[in-house]
């Protein structure tokens, strides 16, 4: 009897100066893959232009194991740009995204691929379920972006959310069908819809725990998602636009009345500065909301590859997408 043909799993891993932790990464990941014997698995690292030994690493790892592959960039392009070359060059039916993140809980791999498979679901994705005095600066900015964006933009984002994942290869290619060069795949994957299960686990902050999260963390995540996803910003500039042309003619209706009733007109040129300060920030940014947009337009007709290939191990990879 011909033995039933296992399904195939590959885990996408980008990284990124992490020499240290894949050696670690694959200790842990080896004995989960080993139990999952229903399965066929390959581990894709996508290396994205490391400047420390993390390829010389991925050599030696994948002479050990043929379940292992590698891309690596030919300088550093950026997370979404990982992203979007491991899930364009996995050819599992399903696909993991993981990360070399050690608090990452790998071991509820198992458990998300049960789910995935009753066919219920398309995708299971994870986040973090935290208690009241577990919180850093990276809560409080994430919080609070996602509040923002939840108002303004056309796409939620799930609250503690993880990019530790797994998706059928049908969400992925839709994923892949939407080649924008600027990318945000958090609201990617809720703009391409599907049924997600969101599996929650316990995170116990430690007053050690660090965080690169900061204010300039949280307003490029917060303007990278809005702008990408929402014309809110635009409207908001026609408005301010509106109103403003309105208040105008309002006030130069009212000076020119009290000039023509008043015995004593209004002198004195600090409001008149005010005024023509006021108006004229407003104008600045309208001009810098429009400009956040034609940047990206620019960037777009460009059509430069989101990634160039510097090495690989895998068969059949553009050098450049």
């Amino acid at each position: 009897m011909e033995a039933m043909k296992k399904e195939r799993v590959t885990i996408v891993v980008p990284c990124y100066n992490e020499q240290g932790d894949i050696p670690t990464f694959l200790e842990e990941i080896h004995p989960i893959m080993s139990k999952l014997t229903d399965y066929q698995f390959k581990v894709l690292f996508i290396d994205d232009g490391s400047q420390d030994k993390t390829l010389r690493v991925l050599r030696e790892m994948t002479r050990r194991d043929k379940r292992i592959e590698y891309i690596t960039f030919s300088r550093h392009f950026g997370k979404e740009a990982s992203l979007y070359a491991g899930f364009a060059n996995s050819d599992g039916d399903y696909i993991a995204l993981m990360s070399l993140n050690m608090k990452e809980p790998r071991n509820l791999l198992p458990k998300m691929l049960k789910i995935l498979s009753s066919g219920l679901y398309d995708c299971v994705a994870t986040k973090i379920s935290r208690k009241d005095d577990e919180i850093n600066n990276k809560n409080v900015y994430s919080k609070l972006s996602n509040m923002i964006i939840g108002q303004i933009s056309e796409n939620e984002l799930v609250e503690d959310a993880m990019d530790f994942r797994i998706m059928r290869r049908q969400m992925v290619q839709a994923i892949l069908a939407l080649g924008e060069y600027d990318r945000f795949s958090k609201s990617i994957y809720d703009w391409v819809g599907f049924r997600t299960y969101w599996l929650s686990y316990e995170e116990h902050m430690t007053e050690t725990t660090s965080s690169k999260w900061n204010l300039n963390s949280f307003v490029k995540y917060t303007l990278d998602n809005v702008v990408n996803f929402s014309y809110a910003p635009l409207t908001l500039a026609f408005w301010c636009g509106i109103i403003f042309t309105v208040i105008s003619f309002l006030v130069l209706i009212v000076c020119i009345v009290w000039e023509l009733i008043a015995t004593n007109p209004v002198t004195g040129w600090i409001p008149i500065i005010c005024i023509i300060t006021f108006i004229g920030s407003i104008q600045l940014f309208c001009l810098g909301i429009l400009g956040q947009y034609l940047s990206r337009i620019f960037r777009e007709i460009k059509k430069r590859p989101h990634y160039i290939v510097g090495e690989t191990n895998k068969d059949g990879v553009l050098l450049t997408k």
